[in-house]
């Protein structure tokens, strides 16, 4: 069951989507929605940082800058999705805070159900980083499913399953089908890419998806397809599995004490979230 819904504000136009997302998740789940904005205080600290009396003096004058630059930019998005929002008649709150903006996230998820945020979130307004981490970060220590919105808003019909029988992905199995956050899809497809031709290897990876293509259709799903694929790039592989599906969410799971964005498959979602415009339920 899904009550309250965590969106994630930046200035990137992925929040728009994430935005539209959570509303349309709310409205099938009669859920809440909460806005939250973080002032990186730490990182407008050491932008404005310098030595020596004049520096210190002209470094004061520019924290003051970007401190107000920052909450300017804070309340316009807050006052943006307040009005978004209002705009449906859902239940909304919205707030505004100081810190690190991956620990004020990650504490405001444990009275949250599920979190969307965009695939490339950036929470120091003034000068955003080329590569932020904080997605990273979030979805490796998240305590509740992550939604990631992908670069452009499309209805929830068709699922692909990225699967490995890894607990990762059988955590982001269970956390979709017991809480249905778009209703039951109507179409569902597990695919495995095995990493060999052996026989054997073959008909374990038969097993795996037979297994999986069960458990989802006794939870409901009555269109559950699955796919067994050769060796190759995987990342390439279910793109263009998706693409031929026409599939609008990809589901995949991540492992603890991966380096920086390895997640499922090694790096595969690292090159989806690059290459694929579709949005992703992960769970850690």
């Amino acid at each position: 069951m899904i009550k309250r819904i965590l969106v994630a504000l930046d200035p990137s136009p992925d929040t728009i989507i994430a935005t539209e997302y959570a509303i349309d998740i709310a409205q099938k789940n009669d859920a809440a929605v909460t806005g939250l904005a973080v002032i990186d205080a730490g990182k407008i600290a050491a932008e404005a940082v310098g030595s020596g009396i004049g520096v210190m003096y002209y470094s004061d004058l520019l924290k003051k800058h970007l401190d107000k630059e920052t909450r300017d930019i804070s309340k316009r998005l807050i006052g943006e999705f307040d009005e978004r929002i209002a705009a449906t008649g859902i239940e909304h709150m919205f707030s505004m805070k100081e810190g690190v903006p991956f620990d004020r996230i990650i504490e405001d998820m444990k009275v949250h159900d599920l979190i969307c945020i965009g695939r490339r979130p950036n929470f120091f307004y003034s000068n955003p980083e080329p590569e932020s981490k904080t997605l990273t970060k979030i979805v490796r220590n998240a305590t509740i499913p992550v939604f990631i919105a992908g670069n452009e808003y499309r209805p929830i019909r068709r699922v692909m399953i990225a699967y490995d029988g890894s607990p990762a992905v059988i955590r982001a199995i269970h956390s979709l089908t017991h809480l249905q956050p778009f209703g039951i899809p109507e179409y569902c497809v597990l695919v495995h890419v095995r990493q060999s031709e052996d026989e054997k290897v073959k008909k374990d990876s038969d097993l795996l998806l037979s297994l999986a293509a069960g458990y989802l259709e006794d939870h409901g799903m009555s269109n559950v397809d699955v796919s067994n694929l050769s060796k190759g790039d995987i990342a390439d592989k279910l793109i263009l599995t998706a693409d031929q599906l026409e599939i609008d969410l990809l589901v995949a799971g991540t492992h603890s004490g991966s380096m920086w964005r390895r997640l499922a498959f090694g790096s595969t979602l690292e090159k989806l979230l690059e290459e694929d415009i579709r949005p992703f339920w992960v769970y850690h």
